[in-house]
């Protein structure tokens, strides 16, 4: 929201819950490159957008990098914040903690039992009761950043976790960001 913001005054933005994240339904089976860029092109073709800037951040830029690459033709430009110049580790510690000893199991898991399993692990990933204010207060410390209405609004507002979006994390979790980073052929900046 803060870049929409700045960028209001010369741009017409549209901010994408990422599928099964927020009110948007997601992928009910395992997610490829393939499927992020349809994802996107879908959303473009519905508009009537023949091309745009497309900005990512995080797994968004994830799945903006996967739509440069199958789509080169539908983006005038490509802003990868967080994202896109190095491969997530199979072992994810330093996003997820000890947590992320438990991702290789559950990478198997998905793939052997699918939806039935993503479904019993979304309530995992819920970020439980804490009061408002103790949770802004815990992420800006934890990031290093200054209090905000942007960062509060993130937090009171946090997207629930569900089976389906969780098909997406794993389709990231298997995206080989350096091949596609290779395949790459529109302007790009990387932040």
């Amino acid at each position: 929201m803060n870049i929409a913001h700045q960028l209001q005054e010369h741009y017409e933005t549209h901010m994408l819950d990422l599928p099964g994240m927020g009110r948007g339904s997601g992928f009910e089976e395992r997610v490829s490159s393939i499927d992020m860029a349809d994802w996107i092109k879908n959303y473009l073709d519905a508009r009537e957008i023949k091309q745009a800037v497309v900005v990512g951040h995080s797994l968004g830029g994830a799945m903006a990098l996967s739509f440069a690459v199958h789509y080169p033709e539908r983006v005038d430009k490509l802003v990868l914040l967080d994202q896109g110049h190095k491969p997530f580790p199979r072992v994810p510690v330093s996003e997820f903690g000890p947590f992320a000893i438990a991702f290789p199991l559950m990478n198997v898991m998905v793939r052997t039992i699918g939806k039935p399993f993503t479904e019993r692990m979304a309530s995992f990933f819920s970020s439980g009761d804490r009061e408002l204010e103790d949770q802004v207060d815990a992420f800006c410390k934890a990031v290093s950043i200054e209090e905000s209405e942007y960062v509060r609004l993130a937090i009171k507002d946090q997207v629930s976790m569900s089976g389906d979006s969780l098909n997406l994390m794993f389709g990231f979790y298997h995206l080989n960001q350096k091949r596609l980073w290779k395949q790459l052929h529109v302007p790009t900046y990387l932040a």
